[in-house]
């Protein structure tokens, strides 16, 4: 199951997009067992020409991810299982140094 940050705004375009919604299940699919992926970021406070805007990125919460699992792999999972139309990266938080990182991952097809 996925959660979605209470203010988050995700593009209508979004649900209709297979290549957008898959974005969601896989980020889903590969996580820890147990682990509930999180979308803190989607539309909201970007830029028009950035992929949020576009609704073709989320970023994905780190800061409840299991003790003892790596956020690292599961990022490479995602790479892995997405393919070379989208681009995963864990990034740190620019706002807050020092704080949790996330994971961002757009759709560049």
């Amino acid at each position: 199951m996925i959660t979605i940050k209470a203010g988050v705004k995700l593009a209508h375009s979004a649900f209709i997009q297979p290549e957008i919604m898959r974005i969601i299940w896989i980020a889903q699919l590969t996580a820890p067992d147990g682990y509930e992926a999180t979308i803190t970021c989607g539309t909201e406070g970007h830029e028009p020409h950035t992929s949020h805007a576009k609704g073709k990125a989320f970023d994905f919460r780190t800061r409840d991810f299991p003790e003892g699992k790596s956020i690292e792999k599961w990022a490479k999972r995602m790479r892995a299982k997405l393919g070379d139309c989208y681009f995963v990266v864990v990034e740190p938080n620019a706002k807050c140094p020092g704080a949790h990182p996330h994971v961002h991952v757009q759709y560049d097809g």
